[in-house]
C-alpha cells in the first residue's frame, strides 16, 4: 500500500459526487475495456437502480461491485465486480461487504455471472454454478448463484 486510507463506501446511485461516479466507471473501465478488451456498452442504465460498493484509496476506486434487486422476490444481484490491484484479499472483502449488503435488504439468493475462469473465486464464497457457459461481450461466463436461507 502506497499509504493512502482505504475506505468502504456503501452508496445509491443518487448518493454519489459527480467524482465519484466518475472514479467508479473509470476504474470499470480500465479492467473491463482496456485490460478485458470489452467492448461493450457499460452504461447500461441499471445502474440507476444499484447500490454500489466500492473500496477507494485515496480518491482512486480500487474494488468495486453494483448489486441490484432481480425481479423475483427475494433474488438480488451483483454485477461489475472489480480489483485493482489484485492479490491484495480485495477481491473477497469488496464480495464479502456486497454480500452482507444483500443480505441487509433481504436477500434470499444472490446471482451473479462470472466469467469461467473465476468461478473458483466464487465457489470459495458459497456460490454454485447453475447454467451452461454462455458468451458475454466476447468472454466466456456462467451464471452462479449462493441459496442463503
Amino acid at each position: 500500500m502506497n499509504g493512502k486510507e482505504r475506505r468502504l463506501y456503501i452508496k445509491e446511485f443518487n448518493e454519489l459526487s459527480a467524482a465519484e461516479l466518475y472514479e467508479i466507471m473509470k476504474a470499470r473501465f480500465r479492467v473491463f475495456v482496456m485490460e478485458q478488451h470489452c467492448w461493450y456498452l457499460d452504461m447500461d442504465d441499471i445502474d440507476y437502480s444499484c447500490v454500489h460498493i466500492y473500496i477507494c484509496e485515496g480518491t482512486e476506486v480500487i474494488a468495486y461491485a453494483r448489486l441490484f434487486a432481480e425481479e423475483e422476490e427475494g433474488v438480488w444481484h451483483i454485477g461489475r465486480v472489480l480489483t485493482v490491484p489484485r492479490g491484495e484479499g480485495l477481491g473477497r472483502m469488496i464480495m464479502e461487504k456486497t454480500m452482507e449488503e444483500a443480505c441487509r435488504r433481504g436477500a434470499t439468493t444472490i446471482r451473479l455471472d462470472s466469467q469461467t475462469y473465476a468461478t473458483g473465486f466464487y465457489e470459495r464464497l458459497g456460490f454454485k454454478v447453475c447454467s451452461e457457459e454462455f458468451e458475454e461481450a466476447g468472454i466466456m461466463h456462467v451464471r452462479m448463484e449462493n441459496r442463503l436461507k
